[in-house]
């Protein structure tokens, strides 16, 4: 991830704790600055009184009380709010709510049971808009685990994003910028 992944802010809108810190845990390894919300009330109050340039929401659909669908038409009504992209996740993935939801404003429309490598893949795309532009060699997604040497210390990590140009590797500590690795895939 660039050195400014750190400058965009993330709010994941979840009511199941489970998947909040499924996604918190890849967001913020992926050098985001992660804010959650349980509920869709929550969700709507932190965009607008809480977090100043938030740059994406992570928005679950079906929620308890107020919905995504009650969201997005609150965040997009409101001019402070309405720039905001809005990724909707479900785990009910039907073609009228998915009709619905763009029309109200949303972003894009992920399935929950996507490997959570593409669902961090669709965020990039959307934070990252004209990366693909420019990219000239394409990319497959592709858990291996991989063994990599830093200095005199040997670490683990699972790659995901492969290419002629490169390998992304997930890793629980990134290593500094610019670090030479010696790398072994199993």
């Amino acid at each position: 991830m660039s050195a400014n992944a750190f400058s965009y802010r993330i709010l994941v809108a979840e009511d199941s704790k489970f998947y909040q810190g499924l996604l918190r845990e890849m967001l913020s390894t992926a050098g985001y600055e992660v804010h959650l919300a349980s509920d869709g009330t929550e969700c709507v109050r932190e965009a607008k009184e809480e977090i100043p340039d938030l740059s994406l929401i992570v928005l679950d659909v079906f929620m308890p009380g107020l919905d995504g669908f009650g969201v997005l038409k609150a965040l997009k009504e409101d001019p402070t709010t309405a720039r905001i992209p809005v990724l909707a996740v479900t785990a009910n993935y039907r073609e009228p709510d998915a009709l619905e939801l763009r029309r109200l404003g949303a972003t894009g429309l992920l399935n929950k049971n996507l490997p959570l490598e593409e669902i961090l893949f669709r965020i990039n795309r959307i934070l990252y808009p004209d990366k693909d532009a420019i990219r000239v060699n394409p990319r497959v997604v592709e858990n291996i685990l991989v063994r990599y040497q830093i200095d005199d210390s040997l670490f683990t990590g699972y790659s995901f994003n492969i290419s002629t140009g490169g390998v992304f590797i997930r890793t629980v500590v990134p290593p500094p910028e610019n670090t030479r690795m010696e790398l072994s895939f199993n």
